[in-house]
């Protein structure tokens, strides 16, 4: 949304930012009786969808980003056992041993040549 506002004596103003809203001055007249201002409210990136909000960040941000998160991926893997350890949710021989039963079984069956 977009309105025009009329101040008195804002000369030396060219342009202000309160919250979500920019106000720039388009005309400055010499007597400083009158300036026409632009205030432009800014509604933010909710518009934009997360992929388009990417797609507009630099070669370089996309590169921090990717490294950012297959570092955080990393850091969980080799942190994830510790934790188990320390809270105490290491698997018994038994749990091993049933996680072992459940595991499929390939078996492969020689077929002969017709």
């Amino acid at each position: 949304m977009t309105r025009y506002l009329k101040d008195q004596c804002s000369s030396s103003l060219s342009a202000i930012k309160v919250g979500n809203t920019q106000i720039r001055k388009l005309h400055s007249y010499s007597s400083c009786e009158v300036a026409l201002l632009k205030v432009t409210e800014n509604k933010g990136i909710s518009t934009m969808s997360l992929l388009q909000s990417y797609r507009g960040l630099s070669p370089r941000a996309k590169l921090s980003f990717g490294i950012g998160l297959l570092a955080w991926g990393v850091i969980g893997l080799q942190l994830s056992d510790k934790a188990e350890e320390k809270l105490g949710y290491t698997p018994t021989e038994e749990d091993k041993k049933a996680l072992e039963r459940m595991t499929p079984k390939i078996h492969t069956v020689t077929r002969d040549k017709p």
